[in-house]
């Protein structure tokens, strides 16, 4: 299984596919920083995660990440 995944990520589509997942976690980034609502705790992401500040939602980060599993996010 390891040897195909790194077959897999060697392939020019996975670069496109993992240079994707960035560039769309920038712009939910950008969308997050103009809600006023909205506070991210580390200010933005190099990667495919991002934290927000849900504290004042009344809810707690597993809740959202429950939320967010069940609608494929």
């Amino acid at each position: 299984a390891k040897a195909v995944a790194l077959g897999e990520a060697l392939q020019p589509a996975f670069k496109t596919y993992a240079q994707q997942i960035i560039d769309n976690m920038h712009a939910m980034v950008t969308g997050f920083k103009e809600d006023e609502h909205l506070r991210l705790i580390s200010g933005g992401s190099d990667n495919h995660m991002v934290l927000v500040d849900v504290t004042g939602y009344g809810v707690n980060g597993r809740q959202v990440q429950d939320l967010l599993d069940e609608v494929d996010i």
